[in-house]
């Protein structure tokens, strides 16, 4: 017979199983760590890792087995679920013109908003710049892309054409349309050009939420008939003022002079007299030259006895 000696060591059991505390739900795209409590000396989880904490990228539920020599206790199980927030976006113009401000508003379905502007409301009003917002939901946060707003101001539209027609003519007034959304005419067109006669118009512009408006007169000019008066004949060496009617903006004469009267040797001569852009002409005027009287004496030469003589 053989007497064999066996030691056996009881140790001491936990009085309660390992503990998971972590995060219970974690953000799309994110991670989070579980970490094992509990007075063992080893720990393996359900997913096959080891250690008392593991990372945690993915759904699903999870245990732990803490060990303390041969004796083994598993935690109650873990859920981890996935947040999935809502898509986070700023809708609005990106493009406003004058008052009111255009507004923002942000995807709904956060638990809270906070704007780069630091508003907190789902909808803010904002002058030109780039904006983003921070979406909260269920403890994730998401970052809009940014969004632009551009102030536009074409301002009144500018009317071009001659303002001043002659006589039985027209002129054309023109506008670039291209700046507007919409045009009209008072005459009721909505063309960038019309073809009118005397009178006053006006044009109504209108870009996103600004209305302008821009008037012009157009006058039909009658020209009065154009003379020339002064003398007609001038002493020989000498010169004359000839003058044309009076009540126009510019004279131009055949001699290249200017002005209403000029001083003139002997010739022919017309003026062209303008008011705006209409010209009219003169008939010739002549100044002839007389030639000065060559005096002469008749008589006798001599008297007699002091007696006058003729």
């Amino acid at each position: 017979s053989a007497i064999i000696n066996i030691v056996i060591e009881v140790t001491p059991a936990p009085s309660s199983p390992p503990a998971i505390v972590g995060p219970a739900a974690i953000c799309a795209g994110q991670s989070t760590t579980l970490t094992a409590t509990g007075p063992f000396s080893n720990f393996v989880w359900s997913n096959g890792q080891s250690g008392p904490s593991i990372t945690v990228n993915q759904p699903g539920t999870f245990t732990v087995t803490g060990g303390t020599g041969l004796c083994q206790l598993t935690s109650p199980p873990f859920t981890v679920s996935i947040v999935n927030a809502p898509e986070l976006s700023i809708s609005g113009p990106d493009l406003y013109c004058g008052e009111p401000l255009p507004d923002l508003t942000a995807s709904f379905g956060y638990d809270s908003l906070l704007w780069s502007t630091g508003e907190t409301d789902q909808t803010v009003f904002v002058a030109g710049g780039t904006y983003t917002v921070t979406g909260y939901y269920q403890g994730c946060v998401n970052v809009s892309a940014p969004f632009t707003v551009v102030e536009q101001d074409p301002g009144p539209p500018t009317i071009s054409g001659a303002l001043q027609y002659c006589e039985g003519a027209n002129t054309t007034l023109s506008v670039n349309g291209s700046l507007y959304d919409l045009i009209q005419w008072s005459t009721g067109s909505f063309d960038e050009s019309i073809t009118v006669t005397a009178g006053s118009y006006s044009i109504t512009a209108q870009f996103l939420n600004c209305i302008y408006e821009s008037q012009v007169t157009v006058q039909e000019i009658v020209l009065p008939p154009v003379s020339i008066t002064g003398p007609a004949q001038l002493c020989e060496g000498s010169i004359v003022n000839i003058s044309a009617t009076p009540g126009f903006e510019t004279y131009t004469w055949n001699n290249n002079a200017v002005g209403q009267s000029i001083s003139v040797q002997a010739g022919t001569y017309f003026v062209a007299a303008s008011i705006g852009p209409c010209t009219t002409f003169s008939n010739t005027f002549t100044v002839t030259q007389v030639p000065n009287p060559a005096p002469v004496i008749t008589g006798p030469n001599f008297s007699c006895g002091g007696t006058p003589v003729l």
